[in-house]
């Protein structure tokens, strides 16, 4: 925990100290909520296993983290790429795969720089 904590203090505003719960506020709206974790892990082809019951590990929350900076990695190469090409409809396709996460308002740029 103080690992993030410290990776992340910029952009942390409090925290709240508990045995088994972390609360994300903000982007990615989604991934506040367990339906929506399970959605994105789901569409991004993330297998859920060896949950308990209403109860999520720092380890597996950590894991979570981890796979969505690395799709977020991966979905702003494929970016650059596409400006590189000026390939709009390529952006505007990567847009929809990318809405509500924190690379929509980058690819609302690059598409606004791209006309």
């Amino acid at each position: 925990m103080r690992k993030f904590l410290s990776q992340f203090s910029g952009k942390i505003m409090g925290v709240i100290s508990g045995f088994d719960r972390m609360i994300f506020r903000g982007t990615p709206r989604r991934l506040c909520y367990p339906e929506g974790m399970k959605k994105f892990l789901w569409a991004k082809d993330i297998p859920l296993k060896n949950f308990k019951e209403g109860v999520v590990g720092l380890q597996a929350q950590e894991d979570s983290i981890r796979a969505y900076h690395n799709i977020l990695d991966a979905a702003r190469t494929e970016m650059a790429e596409l400006v590189e090409k000026g390939d709009a409809e390529g952006l505007k396709a990567l847009a929809k795969d990318m809405d509500k996460t924190d690379m929509e308002k980058e690819i609302d740029e690059a598409l606004a720089e791209l006309k």
